[in-house]
């Protein structure tokens, strides 16, 4: 996996944390619409995350390996 891709997992990851913590103390507020947007963009963060893993999963499985494994 890239750097890159590994800064935009972990980016997202600490996203969807940081809503998913808000999100209950602005129900109890009394924002229930925006804590339910908070939630519904901590989903959407973790489908990210999860499909930027997929997708260099994915591409790792299609690399060609080397000869004996890399071995000697």
């Amino acid at each position: 996996m890239s750097d890159r891709s590994e800064l935009a997992i972990v980016g997202l990851v600490l996203v969807a944390a940081a809503l998913v913590l808000g999100a209950p103390v602005l129900g109890r507020s009394g924002a229930a619409t925006i804590a339910d947007a908070m939630m519904a963009g901590a989903s959407a963060a973790g489908a990210a995350a999860f499909a930027i893993a997929a997708r260099d999963t994915v591409r790792a499985m299609r690399r060609p390996r080397e000869s004996n494994g890399g071995r000697r």
